[in-house]
C-alpha cells in the first residue's frame, strides 16, 4: 500500500505496520492483483522499494537454502546433484529473488498435475523456478531453485 512499507511475512502474506495485507504470494488469502508485486515501489517508479523480503515460511526457507529430508539445499555450496545459486548470493538475496518472482503478476503461471503453481523468472542472469502451493492446500512458497546453472555432482 503506497506510503506504508510492508514489514512482516505471515503465511505468504506481507503485512504492513497496521496489520493489513500489503503484498501476497499467489495462492494465499491476501493475494489480489493490486497487492501482487514487490520491490516495484509506488506506481512502478521504484520509490519506497523494499529489500530483503522473504515470503516463504521458515521451514520452506530452510528447505530452499540448506535442504531437508525432502530435498532442497540450493544455497552455495549446495547438496549433491543440486543446482545452486551463485556463491556471492546471500540467503537474503536468494529469498528476496524468490519472493519477487512468486509475486510478479507479469510472470505467467503454469499449474502442475498436483495443483501447484509454477513461475519461472530471472534475477541478475539467474533463471529461477518457484513452486507455490495453491490456496486450497494452504498456499505459500514450496520450493525454488536456479535452472540455468550446472548441478553439483551426485
Amino acid at each position: 500500500m503506497p506510503g506504508e512499507p510492508p514489514t512482516t511475512s505471515t503465511g505468504g502474506v506481507l503485512v504492513n505496520e497496521a496489520g493489513q495485507a500489503a503484498k501476497a504470494v499467489p495462492g494465499t488469502a491476501g493475494y489480489a492483483p493490486g497487492n501482487a508485486t514487490l520491490n516495484s515501489g509506488d506506481n512502478g517508479t521504484g520509490d519506497n522499494a523494499q529489500s530483503d523480503v522473504n515470503l516463504a515460511s521458515p521451514d520452506r526457507t530452510d528447505h530452499i537454502l540448506t535442504g531437508d529430508a525432502t530435498g532442497g539445499g540450493h544455497q552455495w555450496p549446495g547438496g549433491p546433484g543440486k543446482s545452486v545459486f551463485p556463491q556471492d548470493w546471500s540467503s537474503s538475496k536468494i529469498m528476496n529473488a524468490v519472493s519477487d518472482i512468486a509475486t510478479d503478476p507479469s510472470i505467467p503461471e503454469t499449474v502442475q498435475a498436483n495443483g501447484r503453481i509454477v513461475k519461472n523468472g530471472s534475477v541478475d542472469g539467474i533463471d529461477i523456478r518457484v513452486v507455490i502451493e495453491p490456496a486450497s492446500k494452504g498456499g505459500g512458497i514450496v520450493t525454488a531453485f536456479p535452472t540455468n546453472v550446472p548441478r553439483n555432482p551426485k
